[in-house]
């Protein structure tokens, strides 16, 4: 299974934003340095361009007019149409002015007054006793500065949807070259901890079966007991995963190893008691019986020491839980129904169907259908129904085994 970053545009849109955040108002405060940078440079183009502008005109205007300008209406109406046709140069507006007084003479504007504004071009006629002035008019700069504050901020716009783009693409492919790097590595990983992990497997049921067949040996079974409760636990969990939700592959496999260790509580139990030929006593019996509670502790140590563990957990269920009856009469808690464990109450028939199965130093072995008939019997009371139905499914299955066995 390769690594993936599970909703990859959420990553994506919040680097966008990010850039955003930061090249948005940076942009706007270029843009308006661009701006007074622009209107400054403007105004001293301006101001270079008017001033010669008003050179020529003060040329012309010493051509056009006799010395010392009286006022008359034909030299008036001279310098009045030179003045419409010359006076707006540059975004300026030029005014003729009497030296001595400051009255206007002419200008492009009827009716106009004296200028207020400081002019950025300035020259004097003496000959004429007139001042030829040019006043900045701001519309025309204005003008000019927006014509190029458009143009810049269409220019930032271009340049941050390019840089959005593009940071947009560099992070997806470095996303997903992220990814595809982490999904090498994870796919190594797995490897190497599927190879440890069944390497484990194999050395925890190593030691598992050699511990339940230490058990088995004081007892004069062999590992063939061990062998078939686990192939019963295993018929039995696959019928019942059709049937039970809470019974999974998982579960099967955990009962089916731990399944052994049913009776390894019986390395605790005296020999002359364990493996007499004879009746029991029911003094003898009460110690035999001890072997849930000695099981049941041996895992719970075990348990300590490892920390928690289903394998663990079902361990102890199984040992301590597989001789609880379903009527609530077994041993050794007098557990009743539900309250059994249900990987207990599996093994419960699977063990018992194996000792009616089994020839022992006590008795013979029985047919499979008398341990069937003993088995429906017993549902309700010993067993599991739910278990008992699953057996009747599956007898043929039991059947194989017991044939298989005596092979």
């Amino acid at each position: 299974m390769s690594l993936r970053i599970n909703k990859r545009w959420i990553l994506v849109v919040l680097v966008v934003a990010g850039q955003l955040a930061l090249l948005i108002p940076g942009s706007w405060w270029l843009a308006g340095q661009l701006n007074r940078a622009m209107r400054d440079i403007a105004e001293q183009r301006l101001a270079v361009a008017t001033s010669r502008h008003v050179i020529q005109i003060a040329g012309l205007i010493e051509d056009l007019l006799p010395n010392d300008y009286d006022g008359a209406a034909e030299d008036h109406f001279k310098l009045q149409q030179l003045i419409l046709r010359t006076g707006r140069p540059y975004g300026a507006t030029l005014f003729v002015i009497r030296t001595s007084s400051g009255q206007i003479v002419a200008s492009p504007e009827p009716a106009a007054t004296a200028p207020e504004t400081k002019p950025i071009a300035l020259r004097e006629l003496p000959a004429l006793g007139l001042t030829l002035l040019a006043v900045p008019h701001e519309g025309d700069v204005a003008s000019l500065v927006e014509q190029f504050d458009t143009y810049v901020r269409w220019v930032i716009i271009a340049l941050l949807i390019v840089v959005v783009l593009g940071s947009t693409l560099l992070t997806t492919f470095i996303v997903r070259r992220y990814e595809s790097r982490l999904a090498d590595i994870n796919i190594d990983l797995e490897a190497l901890v599927k190879s440890r992990s069944q390497d484990l497997l194999k050395s925890r049921s190593a030691v598992i079966f050699g511990l339940a067949m230490l058990a088995e040996s004081r007892d004069g079974e062999t590992g063939q007991h061990l062998k078939r409760i686990r192939l019963y636990v295993r018929i039995l969990g696959d019928d019942l995963k059709r049937i039970l939700p809470e019974v999974d592959d998982e579960f099967v496999n955990t009962i089916e190893e731990t399944s052994a260790l049913h009776d390894i509580g019986k390395v605790g139990v005296p020999d002359h008691v364990l493996r007499t030929p004879e009746q029991l006593t029911e003094q003898e019996r009460k110690i035999i019986r001890k072997h849930t509670f000695i099981g049941f502790d041996t895992m719970i140590a075990v348990k300590r020491q490892w920390g928690d563990d289903p394998f663990l957990t079902t361990a102890c269920e199984i040992c301590s839980a597989h001789h609880e009856h379903w009527d609530g009469k077994g041993y050794p808690f007098g557990l009743k129904g539900d309250t059994i464990p249900l990987s207990a109450r599996i093994v419960a028939l699977a063990d018992v169907y194996d000792a009616l199965t089994s020839r022992r130093v006590y008795k013979d072995a029985v047919s499979h259908d008398s341990a069937r008939e003993y088995i429906v019997k017993e549902s309700g009371s010993h067993f599991d129904p739910a278990v008992v139905k699953a057996f009747v499914r599956c007898e043929e299955a039991f059947k194989n085994v017991v044939q298989a066995d005596e092979v």
